[in-house]
């Protein structure tokens, strides 16, 4: 049977766990080291969870639009739109149809700055009816 070395030279067995510091600075190392790890992994999943969140509410909103243009692309198809815009651009009438067109009166004199200003002539809005509006030599 051999004796340790550390016996060998007077070292008594309290002695060498004293030096048990040691142990407990790697212990304390590594158990900064998993803390570590672990807090940058719940960052991680947090990350991923705010984001999957965010690309689901896009395709939710990308499902309704895409549902807003299959019912546009409906009705683009349909008759009603076309006769709609044979109607509006075309000017294509049913026939038995008949079309009344209807004018609007003309406006019989358009309103002049200064006779705002001198209807109201010292009136905070003449005076910027004035400004905004009144003819000016650039």
């Amino acid at each position: 049977m051999s004796i340790p070395l550390s016996l060998k030279r007077g070292r008594s067995p309290k002695k060498m766990l004293a030096g048990g510091r040691w142990v407990a600075i790697v212990g304390v190392v590594l158990l900064l080291g998993i803390g570590v790890a672990l807090t940058r992994d719940v960052a991680r999943k947090t990350r991923i969870k705010h984001e999957v969140a965010t690309l689901e509410s896009d395709i939710g909103s990308l499902e309704r639009r895409n549902e807003e243009l299959a019912g546009l692309i409906e009705y683009f198809q349909s008759d009603a739109f076309k006769e709609r815009e044979a109607r509006s651009k075309l000017n294509v009438q049913l026939p038995g149809e008949k079309v009344i067109e209807v004018q609007l009166p003309n406006r019989t004199q358009p309103v002049v700055p200064n006779q705002v200003a001198q209807a109201l002539p010292n009136s905070n809005v003449a005076k910027w009816w004035v400004y905004l509006f009144a003819e000016r030599d650039l």
